[in-house]
């Protein structure tokens, strides 16, 4: 009676279809079905997750990397002081060379 109830209980159709098909076929242990259950949650789960992580994170990951490079195109230059690419302000501005004690490169 227990396994029928847990069975009736089933919110996904097509599980409650087949473990009725099954069970009427071949008696099963309550066991036998919680287990199958679980398996059959976990699994659905679990494709979820690989799924949205997938298609959200490429998607978010490619706006990311398009917007930085648009971004570095427009606002980064070779420097002359100090030979990196950066904005306009050049980090090594105002400050003393480790090599020579020279200033701003």
């Amino acid at each position: 009676m227990l396994r029928d109830k847990l069975i009736q209980g089933l919110l996904d159709k097509a599980l409650q279809e087949r473990l009725i098909r099954e069970t009427s076929k071949k008696a099963r242990a309550l066991q036998e079905v919680v287990s199958e259950c679980k398996i059959t949650e976990n699994s659905k789960v679990q494709a979820s997750v690989m799924n949205e992580k997938l298609t959200v994170n490429a998607l978010k990951n490619f706006k990311k990397y398009r917007k930085q490079s648009i971004n570095n195109q427009k606002n980064e230059f070779n420097c002359k002081q100090c030979g990196k690419k950066h904005e306009k302000k050049c980090p090594a501005f105002g400050t003393t060379c480790r090599n020579c004690d020279g200033r701003s490169h």
